[in-house]
């Protein structure tokens, strides 16, 4: 049921591989992993790591951590007039030596939808890598990472009716192989002598110990229970909530309303 619950995410999030698939602890576990466990090994000194001022703190943190340990550059992307993130805007911070964009597809500040496939591709065109915040994009509109072509993607269970505790990290499987586990123990270990210890492919080296059983497959049967409603009728739901949500405020004196943006989704 484990191992199924992975095929479901899959399946879910359109990956090319189950075995691009990594069980975390959310979200936040996510976004660690992919900063100690990868960059970590590949950025140097006066590297630009480009991020927006309307990311979670989980998505700011470890990269400024990073960067204090490294000698790397936090770059922000301009934000325009609504608080968005557009690609124009980040054409113009991106520089020879920016190597990674880090971006939530949703942000959880203003809602505002950014331009994940479009940034992707740009961000490709010029050796650039690309991390996705997807906790408040996953669970409302149709993520497929092949489609959007993003190199690492995190969210979480409980963002999308499942349960605490429990979330994914899918990565491209040519980068996963050299994301460096920031735990080590059992269930990682594939052979072992006393001269060399073999540990397994991506996923089972970045699960280690005890898995989350029960949270696992309580996110594979969220996952289906999202499936069965639909993201049209998701979506839908979003803006028939957001619309009256703004309705009712502007007939509040002293309320100011940032993002009423009416072709958002």
């Amino acid at each position: 049921e484990y191992e199924k619950a992975r095929e479901i995410v899959q399946s879910f999030i359109n990956a090319k591989r189950k075995e691009e698939i990594v069980f975390t602890s959310g979200t936040t576990d996510s976004l660690n992993l992919i900063v100690d466990g990868f960059f970590k090994y590949y950025l140097k000194k006066n590297d630009e790591i480009i991020i927006s001022k309307s990311e979670h703190a989980s998505n700011v943190l470890p990269w400024f951590r990073l960067a204090k340990r490294i000698g790397a550059v936090i770059k922000f992307c301009p934000l325009d007039k609504n608080g968005h993130v557009t690609l124009k805007n980040l054409k113009s911070v991106v520089t020879e030596n920016t190597k990674v964009i880090s971006l939530a597809c949703i942000t959880n500040v203003l809602g505002d939808l950014r331009p994940m496939n479009e940034v992707c591709k740009f961000a490709h065109q010029n050796d650039i890598y690309v991390v996705v915040d997807g906790a408040q994009s996953v669970p409302h509109i149709k993520t497929d990472v092949q489609k959007m072509d993003c190199d690492f993607l995190a969210f979480s269970g409980h963002k999308m009716f499942g349960p605490t505790g429990v979330g994914v990290l899918y990565g491209k499987k040519e980068f996963l192989k050299d994301l460096d586990p920031v735990y080590y123990g059992g269930d990682m270990m594939d052979t072992a002598s006393k001269d060399e210890i073999l540990i397994k492919d991506a996923p089972f080296r970045f699960e280690v110990g005890t898995p989350a059983i029960a949270e696992v497959i309580g996110l594979g049967e969220a996952v289906k229970f999202i499936d069965s409603i639909g993201f049209d009728y998701i979506q839908a739901k979003d803006k028939e909530l957001r619309d009256y949500l703004f309705e009712q405020a502007n007939k509040v004196e002293g309320i100011t309303i940032y993002n009423n943006v009416s072709d958002e989704p």
